[in-house]
């Protein structure tokens, strides 16, 4: 376990999802002692994106209930080593939760080995299969898509807009779908240029996406990249287009952030 990035906190959460992404959820009655919970960021808690958005939120959950609760996490693994980080977790910890959809075909295949554990996963989508000890928690990224896509065709100067996604998982196709549902929505003519790089961190990809939409007149992008946005960012920068903040707020921040 040792080529994991690992930090321990002696702090508090809101409950399941609430841990990573809201703090909104109480702490079930147990017996005495902080509650033992481990989360599993498959990305960089510093990528700008989706994982540090998770990451804030663990923070603000432990800045909320103290020290009724012990996290521990462990950021920036591999898909195929996701199974033995959450077996890891899950032999530590009475909750362990998996932040992003590409943590659920895991979590299903390890919860069963753990009925007295409870998962949850932050994303993904709904399946009937799911084990009973496993939620799961909505972010609504399509929706988010929807109105990103209304604000970049009302933002762009060219009549183009573009998305890069990593993988093609339904969370993220579903996405690009309602961002350029939105975009129409602003201006039916618009120009709409979608791509996947299969893989949410890698940047050069992103980049070469990127580049991709801006020789086809896209000037305003959104995204769902973790680490992968660096390219996004250098590409726009090189070029002089904008992009739209998926999960963290850039505007008024940064000049490349129009929205």
């Amino acid at each position: 376990m040792n080529k994991f990035d690992r930090r321990v906190f002696l702090t508090g959460t809101a409950g399941a999802a609430g841990l990573v992404m809201l703090g909104g959820l109480a702490v079930p009655a147990r017996a005495a002692g902080p509650l033992t919970v481990g989360v599993l960021i498959p990305g960089s808690k510093s990528d700008k994106g989706w994982m540090e958005s998770g990451y804030d939120g663990l923070q603000a959950a432990e800045k909320k209930l103290g020290a009724k609760i012990t996290v521990k996490y462990i950021e920036n693994v591999k898909f195929g080593d996701m199974e033995q980080v959450l077996v890891a977790l899950a032999g530590k910890n009475e909750l362990v939760i998996g932040v992003g959809g590409q943590t659920q075909a895991s979590v299903f295949k390890v919860a069963p080995r753990f009925p007295k554990v409870k998962f949850a996963i932050i994303g993904g989508n709904a399946d009937p299969k799911k084990p009973d000890n496993v939620s799961g928690y909505d972010v609504r990224q399509a929706e988010i898509g929807f109105v990103a896509g209304a604000a970049a065709a009302m933002l762009s100067k060219n009549g183009a807009v573009s998305y890069v996604g990593g993988l093609e998982i339904p969370a993220i196709k579903n996405t690009g779908k309602e961002f350029g549902n939105g975009a129409r929505y602003v201006n039916p003519k618009i120009k709409y240029i979608e791509n996947y790089t299969g893989d949410f961190d890698d940047v050069a990809k992103a980049k070469e996406a990127t580049l991709a939409a801006i020789s086809q007149g896209a000037d305003v992008h959104y995204h769902i990249l973790n680490l992968g946005l660096r390219g996004m960012e250098q590409a726009a920068r090189e070029k002089g287009t904008h992009v739209i903040g998926s999960y963290t707020d850039r505007c008024g921040t940064d000049p490349l952030y129009v929205a």
